[in-house]
């Protein structure tokens, strides 16, 4: 039997339609091996990764390093349960243009750093407190001395922070092995864990603690750093005002600045401008970072300081004066 034009054309179409769709399922399973070796390929270089990077996190055991973790574990950076003591003022000498923080350390009978509570501090009483603990146990196998240093989350160095850490060094070894020591981040480790440090200077003791010093002495216009919470540092400062530095012209200020942040936003300024007194409070940043009770007390204690620095007792207004 002849096939009709129509017969000839109608198998010519399924043809054609039977080769597009095998050319479908073979894009389709193209496309499915493709995705399967990339995902096989994404898979392969994380755990490649993942077995690069973790034995040099962990290629050198930190001496010690459960007992010293005990030891740092409850330290808490925060200067203010010492800013709080009825013994402890903000004090000025316009003449030297320097402000103290008088009777702020605290030691005992054989010149060791008392912090409150075993645990209550800023880096430099931390360290010196680690140290304090830490020596006897380690006792001579590893000389151990405090860095100056900068840490890029919360002392930068491009805003000339410094932080105070402890470094510990094999001293028997012919290459010896030197760990870090941070008891106010709680970092115990090799070099690998320090990344974000730069060391600044090597000291085998801290001024402080050799002079038993007990009042920290800082230049007008810098602030010192009193408590790092909730990624928060908070320092505190006395500065001049528009150029000029006397009893009617000065200024307390009380900044918090993030982490990672260079700029500091103002969460107390009591400043005196020609006798005048203007307030400054950013009352989100305090409930956002501090205890209410902590705020309270710690805000009358500046207001205290303030009235007993400036010539006449200054009148601050009753909204002001509201607890949080």
């Amino acid at each position: 039997m002849k096939k009709t034009p129509e017969r000839i054309s109608s198998t010519s179409d399924k043809l054609s339609q039977q080769k597009k769709i095998r050319r479908y399922q073979i894009a389709l399973i193209l496309l499915a091996v493709v995705v399967v070796v990339e995902s096989a390929l994404i898979v392969l270089r994380f755990f490649s990764a993942k077995e690069q990077t973790e034995p040099f996190l962990s290629d050198l055991k930190a001496p010690y390093y459960e007992k010293i973790m005990e030891i740092i574990e409850p330290l808490v950076y925060s200067g203010i349960p010492d800013l709080l003591r009825d013994e402890v003022h903000i004090r000025i000498n316009f003449d030297d243009r320097v402000w103290t923080l008088e009777n702020v350390h605290r030691f005992d009978p054989e010149g060791n750093v008392v912090l409150i509570d075993d645990k209550y501090g800023v880096c430099g009483e931390l360290a010196a407190f680690t140290y304090q603990k830490i020596k006897p146990l380690i006792g001579n196998s590893y000389d151990i001395h405090f860095l100056v240093c900068a840490e890029a989350g919360y002392f930068p160095s491009a805003l000339g922070g410094t932080h105070i850490i402890l470094r510990l060094r094999d001293n028997k070894a012919l290459m010896p092995d030197e760990f870090y020591l941070d008891p106010s981040f709680k970092i115990y480790g090799p070099f690998s864990h320090f990344e974000n440090y730069i060391f600044l200077q090597e000291q085998d003791n801290l001024s402080f603690l050799v002079e038993r010093r007990y009042s920290d002495f800082s230049e007008l216009n810098d602030q010192t750093p009193i408590l790092i919470r909730d990624n928060f540092r908070i320092s505190f400062g006395v500065i001049e005002v528009n150029g000029q530095f006397d009893r009617n012209n000065f200024a307390f200020i009380m900044t918090a600045t993030e982490r990672y942040k260079y700029a500091g936003r103002i969460v107390l300024s009591l400043r005196l401008i020609d006798g005048q007194l203007q307030i400054l409070e950013d009352s989100y940043l305090v409930n956002k970072i501090f205890k209410k009770q902590e705020y309270n007390k710690l805000r009358q204690k500046i207001i205290d300081d303030f009235n007993a620095i400036s010539p006449l007792p200054v009148k601050f207004p009753n909204k002001f004066l509201k607890q949080f």
